[in-house]
């Protein structure tokens, strides 16, 4: 298991990643504010991403792009 953490936009994403019995990697995420309180709809914990299991290379990558997306969505387009 490895576990990452990465600021975007105010939020801190979570990314866990389990490696499974056959060489590949299960992705978990949790966004967070700065209060280390979870969105209103990712309120329970960690999720887990579908459509795995994922390359370990690049599951990292997946997990971060899966929380930005999410942030994106919530807050609309950066105009920054």
């Amino acid at each position: 298991m490895a576990d990452f953490s990465e600021e975007y936009r105010g939020y801190v994403i979570y990314v866990q990643v389990f490696n499974t019995p056959d060489g590949m990697a299960d992705i978990w995420c949790r966004i967070c504010n700065s209060s280390d309180a979870p969105l209103s709809f990712l309120t329970g914990g960690m999720t887990r991403l579908g459509g795995g299991p994922f390359e370990p290379a690049t599951a990292y990558d997946v997990g971060m792009y899966y929380g930005m997306g999410v942030i994106d969505g919530y807050l609309g387009k950066d105009v920054s």
